[in-house]
């Protein structure tokens, strides 16, 4: 496990030196550190699927060389990456708000730190008592990860054979992470799924509270992380080693560096550049992340039309964006293309059956009711908590009630995880039953970005009332 953790230091420097220089210079520099550190944590277990997934293709897992080579490869990144810091600051973000502070962000800090350390016992005995994860993770993610390790030359061949019960067309982010941290580790430990699974959740986490700390306010950041941990199917995910946590982590990047860059009056193109790769991040790990793209794109279009003639998206901007996705868009490509069977959603769409089933009203109502159903399984009773708190505190002003972006992704995505139930060939009830909860799931770290930016902040309220208490 020693070797795991060391091999991903070098990723690890780079995906946060880059996260370093393309955020604003804005907020204390402790919490960007933070956030460069979680968002560099995805972005290491990203580009580390990567290159162990094009060493497959162009050399095979069994040759050695693997571990030389990536390092030499990162090393030179890095390096790269600091000339380019030093000679190419990064952008000036004065215009974000600083946030101001109140001595009762302390007794909200402590209340997250409770439950940060009940979330950590419960995953850890979680992990503990199901090394091998839940059923996807043995079908699937983990399953993929041994075809990686084991196919030798013909690793393709059982991708091509497997049936659609184990989703072979499933993309190879978390099955190239998993099994890169076993040829590091040098056999198939079952502690290297549960930490690629727990440094997910990590930086999750951690993203959301840094993030909305520098955009809002502390309080903002870490109660929108403590309604994360006390959300019992994330914990409960996390440990089953499936691949919605980091799918999350990866929307929940995308539309927060967009989120910033939609606040600069200079617009950046670094930032476009880290989106564009987290997006192909998100592709590379799940079906839905293919639409996340979609998602993205239509979003920015959004986000023009509603500004007007000054928010036009910049020709470069769309530039950077693709960008920062092509890597990942080539590993797809190839592995959809020449690797993976067609999946079983699509191919059960032939024979005329697809408009029928979009017509049904009564399969939208059961669609619709599903979803419903399933969203109050995984929230619970956080929607009437976090009600009463925007009931209490009402709307931010100012900056801090923007999101445009964020809500058009989860309006596109939610619709697109609604069509796919209208029409697919499975078993409705039983289709919903099987995934809408993990879909919620990967919607949810955004949805909480989303409302933390537009409710008014504990510290905005007392700073606005004059019997509350002073810095």
């Amino acid at each position: 496990m020693v070797a795991v953790l060391l091999a991903l230091l070098p990723p690890l420097l780079v995906g946060s030196l880059a996260v370093w220089s393309c955020w604003p210079r804005v907020g204390p520099a402790a919490w960007r550190a933070v956030l460069a550190g979680a968002l560099g944590i995805g972005l290491a277990l990203g580009a580390t699927s990567w290159t162990y997934f094009a060493w497959v293709v162009c050399a095979g897992p069994s040759r050695p060389g693997f571990l030389l080579v990536e390092t030499l490869f990162f090393a030179l990144l890095a390096a790269a990456l600091v000339v380019a810091v030093r000679r190419f600051p990064a952008p000036d973000g004065g215009d974000l708000p600083r946030p101001p502070h109140t001595r009762w962000t302390w007794a909200i800090w402590a209340a997250f730190g409770l439950v940060l350390l009940a979330a950590l016992a419960t995953l850890g005995l979680a992990l503990a008592r199901t090394p091998h994860g839940e059923i996807d993770a043995w079908q699937i993610w983990n399953l993929h990860a041994r075809l990686l390790t084991r196919g030798g030359d013909e690793w393709r061949e059982p991708f091509a054979r497997l049936s659609a019960l184990y989703h072979p067309d499933y993309p190879l982010l978390v099955p190239a992470a998993v099994a890169r941290g076993w040829t590091c580790a040098g056999e198939e430990s079952t502690l290297v799924p549960r930490l690629v699974a727990f440094l997910f959740a990590a930086a999750t986490v951690g993203l959301l509270v840094a993030g909305l700390t520098l955009l809002r306010t502390p309080a903002q950041g870490c109660l929108a992380g403590l309604v994360l941990l006390a959300t019992p199917p994330y914990l409960r995910y996390t440990a089953a080693q499936y691949g919605d946590v980091p799918l999350g982590l990866y929307f929940l990047a995308g539309v927060l560096l967009f989120e910033v860059r939609d606040r600069l009056r200079s617009g950046s193109e670094r930032l476009p550049v880290l989106a564009g790769v987290v997006a192909g991040m998100a592709a590379w790990t799940k079906n839905e992340g293919q639409l996340f793209v979609i998602a993205t794109l239509l979003a920015r279009l959004v986000v023009a039309w509603a500004g007007g003639r000054a928010s036009r998206p910049a020709p470069r901007a769309l530039v950077a964006f693709a960008a920062g996705l092509l890597p990942f868009a080539a590993a797809l490509a190839y592995f959809k293309l020449g690797v993976a069977p067609t999946n079983d959603l699509v191919a059960g769409q032939e024979g005329g059956a697809t408009l029928p089933r979009l017509l049904d009203g009564e399969r939208l109502w059961e669609v619709v009711s599903g979803m419903v159903e399933a969203l109050v399984t995984v929230v619970g009773g956080a929607v009437l908590v976090l009600a009463l708190y925007a009931a209490l505190l009402g709307r931010a002003r100012g900056d801090g009630g923007r999101g445009l972006h964020t809500l058009t992704v989860l309006a596109i995505l939610l619709a697109g995880y609604a069509l796919v139930y209208l029409t697919t060939p499975l078993p409705l009830s039983l289709h919903i039953f099987l995934s809408a909860d993990r879909l919620w799931l990967q919607l949810w770290p955004c949805a909480l970005l989303l409302f933390f930016l537009n409710v008014a902040a504990p510290e905005e309220r007392l700073a606005a009332d004059p019997a509350g208490p002073r810095r």
